[in-house]
């Protein structure tokens, strides 16, 4: 079998083997076997923003598709194959897998680090779905987006969660779209599914519908959440601000980290960094490059004094200046809360819009602010 965007969950969190060519033999090299070996088990996985990806867990050897030898895996090895990357090449299902589980159990836990929100982990089985989806990038789906005054666009866009009550899936637009909808690349907006009269699935964005506005809106309520409560500083009004908080995306800032592989090549790319800026430019001028690792998207955290905070924001734009320097990510503050948590650094509170009119939600109110009944925010 070989792998199809269509099929991804018959690899989806399953130990597979997968036929070794020249190209994954460059990948593989460096892993016990990797000169010899013309298979690899691997664990099949979806990375939310690099796509379906197999982990490789050890290199073997086949007779008639049939794994006849295998090579202990090393458990500190990190390889990975993209799906691109084993596009056509044969892929195997293992007959007994309970016990390769077993004995690569080590490894596969390390994978979890991977998993994404229990909203975004039921889209991947929407089947209905499928035809609009990446065949590599198995969050992301092609999505028209439809306003008055303007042809129908079609745009990637990542899943991010949930709106059961208005029966609406959330995520991010990925690209700018052509035509001026008020909405841009890293804006969420909501989309739902259609099926035509010859029976095609299209996901759909009315950007003419409140429902879309109401995500731009958030920022807003929350903004004016927290004016009021410096107006006048009481329970109520604290409270207040958390009940509209537990509901909403915020923005976080993130430093992208590569491997220490990926630095070392692209320090090799750019060579002399002593040359002006405009020299520097000219000769890197259409030179493109790939990491061969993940690239890591680390939250910035601000520090006062000895105490460390993690800092978000209301919308994107509320991050000034600050913000240029990093990628900004839109995540539900439920899905905040364990970044913050399991952070190095060990920060004492969120801080929200640090530069603006900064409100600090101390550490002790964060299991509060999970418990908090979801919509029960005044306007």
């Amino acid at each position: 079998m070989k792998y199809s965007g269509k099929d991804f969950r018959q690899f989806y969190k399953h130990i597979v083997t997968i036929e070794v060519n020249e190209d994954t033999r460059k990948v593989i090299g460096n892993l016990n076997g990797g000169e010899t070996a013309d298979i690899v088990y691997a664990y099949g996985y979806i990375d939310h923003e690099a796509g379906f990806t197999f982990e490789v867990l050890a290199t073997g050897k086949h007779d008639n598709r049939k794994p006849i030898d295998q090579i202990e895996g090393n458990d500190k090895s990190c390889v990975k194959l993209r799906a691109g990357s084993v596009q056509g090449l044969e892929i195997s299902f293992i007959a007994d897998e309970a016990s390769y589980r077993t004995k690569f159990a080590k490894k596969i836990k390390t994978i979890e680090y991977y998993n994404v929100s229990n909203e975004i982990e039921e889209t991947r089985s929407f089947g209905f779905l499928d035809e609009a989806r990446h065949d590599y990038y198995i969050d992301d789906v092609a999505v028209f987006l439809v306003k008055e005054g303007n042809d129908p666009e079609r745009c990637w866009v990542r899943i991010e969660g949930l709106d059961p009550e208005k029966h609406r899936i959330i995520g991010t637009l990925l690209n700018e779209p052509n035509q001026d909808f008020g909405y841009h690349i890293q804006d969420t907006i909501t989309f739902f599914v259609q099926k035509t009269d010859d029976n095609q699935v299209l996901c759909i964005a009315d950007l003419n519908d409140s429902l879309n506005n109401e995500e731009e809106a958030e920022g807003s309520r929350l903004e004016k959440a927290v004016t009021r409560f410096y107006q006048e500083r009481n329970e109520r009004n604290f409270i207040n601000v958390l009940e509209i908080l537990c509901d909403s995306y915020v923005w976080i800032p993130c430093k992208a980290k590569m491997s220490e592989r990926d630095e070392k090549r692209f320090a090799e790319m750019i060579g002399d960094v002593e040359e002006d800026e405009e020299t520097l430019a000219k000769r890197l001028l259409g030179k493109r490059f790939a990491t061969l690792d993940d690239t890591r998207l680390i939250p910035d955290i601000l520090q006062n004094g000895d105490d460390f905070f993690f800092p978000i924001f209301s919308t994107a734009e509320a991050m000034g200046e600050y913000g240029n320097k990093f990628s900004k990510i839109a995540k539900h503050i439920l899905e905040v809360l364990p970044l913050a948590r399991n952070n190095s650094k060990q920060p004492i509170g969120l801080v929200l819009n640090a530069f603006s009119e900064p409100l600090v939600i101390p550490k002790e109110f964060w299991d509060l602010l999970e418990e908090l009944k979801s919509g029960s925010g005044e306007e």
